[in-house]
């Protein structure tokens, strides 16, 4: 599997380098690709965020640094996009599962009040909690092949169980 992440802060990456995180990235069932979107800023300052169109609180991202970061991409590796943004689509196992099945993801991480809606609208981008992307993760994580995991909490701790395989 092959996992494209565009954001701001591609230095949060590096913890998956070390201990077991990294097993995946070793043993190449997973490459992980982060692209810096502030490298494509259209200003001098690397501006990646503006007010919104029509108005409103806070700065959202501006469309231009993420499109430019997104076509560094070629189209074969993009695969499938996703927002991560807490407003996106709740993660079931069936959709763990499909995503499971994909040779190639796109993750665009948001920052600030989000990234400018006529964006995400236009190129047809699906919005998706956090909790995709670490689901995704523990099944490539833990083992050689795709598992199915039931991710619950009791009493404040996540606990997982195999439900399947992919």
């Amino acid at each position: 599997m092959n996992i494209n992440v565009l954001t701001i802060f591609p230095e949060i990456f590096d913890i998956l380098k070390s201990g077991v995180s990294n097993r995946p990235l070793k043993n190449k069932t997973l490459k992980l690709n982060l692209l810096d979107i502030r490298k494509n800023s259209i200003n001098k300052h690397n501006q990646v965020d503006a007010k919104p169109y029509g108005g409103g609180e806070g700065m959202v991202m501006m469309p231009e640094p993420i499109a430019n970061t997104l076509k560094e991409i070629s189209k074969t590796k993009r695969g499938h996009i996703i927002y991560l943004s807490p407003q996106g689509e709740r993660l079931t196992q069936k959709k763990v599962g499909s995503l499971a099945k994909l040779k190639n993801i796109t993750l665009i991480c948001g920052r600030y009040e989000g990234i400018d809606e006529r964006f995400l609208k236009f190129n047809a981008i699906e919005y998706s909690s956090f909790i995709a992307f670490t689901s995704v993760l523990y099944i490539k994580l833990w083992t050689d092949k795709f598992e199915v995991l039931e991710l619950t909490m009791k009493d404040g701790i996540v606990v997982y169980e195999t439900v399947g395989t992919v």
